[in-house]
């Protein structure tokens, strides 16, 4: 019998796309930022050529949006985990900022409650505090599934 692993995965990027809808919404409001295809860190004020302050405001304003409440699972994330768990176990874990657990935990609910027995909201987007990969360890986790180089670096 094979051994059952415990799998943690990022929502944002992984799960569901939020910098397509975020950079449409951002334009929408008279912003101009670069496209999707050009934004390839998430140091957003860096992309965007603003201060971090202003990316963060942004970024929360986004969070703040219908749109963002209307996010959907990536194409086939869905058939991916109803062929993962079960078996194996799995667990989603955010940095998303606190505010925004009520619409995370509405968005797991929807989406991946059959799959996902729990989620894990670090608030840590703008706050130092636990990282992914501190939780990652403490949780046991054989693979983590991360979009963000320096969270998967520190999952290693």
């Amino acid at each position: 019998m094979k051994r059952s692993l415990r799998i943690g995965v990022d929502v944002d990027g992984t799960v569901t796309e939020i910098i397509a809808p975020m950079v449409q919404f951002l334009r929408e409001h008279g912003m101009e930022v670069p496209s999707y295809e050009e934004t390839v860190d998430y140091n957003l004020g860096k992309i965007w050529g603003c201060s971090s302050e202003e990316g963060v405001r942004r970024v929360f304003m986004f969070y703040g949006s219908e749109e963002f409440r209307r996010l959907k699972p990536i194409h086939g994330v869905l058939e991916a985990f109803a062929r993962l768990f079960p078996p194996h176990e799995a667990c989603t874990i955010t940095a998303r900022p606190d505010f925004v657990e009520p619409v995370t935990r509405d968005f797991f609910d929807r989406h991946l409650a059959g799959y996902c027995k729990t989620m894990y909201h670090l608030g840590s987007y703008i706050k130092d505090g636990k990282t992914k990969g501190v939780l990652a360890r403490e949780l046991s986790l054989d693979i983590f599934v991360e979009d963000a180089l320096h969270n998967a670096e520190l999952c290693v």
